[in-house]
This record gives structure tokens, C-alpha cells and sequence, in this order.
């Protein structure tokens, strides 16, 4: 299994889960190019309900 983590406002997210189940809207190829990235500007075009979801993958915080 390969991990998918991404970095929203400074706070980790494992999505993993999001691309094993394949219910991005876009497909997993836009969440794939961006594993192991900052993904902020990428998602401010989501909605609150994406926004709730990905809270559900928080696995840490992330300080550079």
C-alpha cells in the first residue's frame, strides 16, 4: 500500500483512503501528483462538505 498524505493549512492528511475508494470527483490522479505537498491553494476551491471530509484524515500538523 502506498500512503497518501497531503498538507492543508499547515495540518497532515492521510488520503488514502480517499484515492483506495476512488470518490474524488476529479479521480485520484490530481490527488496523486500532489502526495507528500502543500495542497492549500489547490484546496481553497472546495466545498464545506470536502472540507469536513478531509478533516477525517487529520493525522498532524506540519511546521516548516
Amino acid at each position: 500500500i502506498v500512503k497518501v498524505i497531503i498538507i492543508v493549512n499547515k495540518k497532515v492528511y492521510d488520503v488514502t483512503l480517499v484515492v483506495d475508494a476512488n470518490i474524488h470527483i476529479a479521480g485520484n490522479e490530481c490527488i496523486l501528483k500532489k502526495n507528500g505537498t502543500d495542497c492549500t491553494t489547490d484546496f481553497k476551491f472546495h466545498s464545506e462538505t470536502a472540507n469536513t471530509l478531509l478533516q477525517k484524515f487529520f493525522i498532524g500538523k506540519f511546521d516548516s
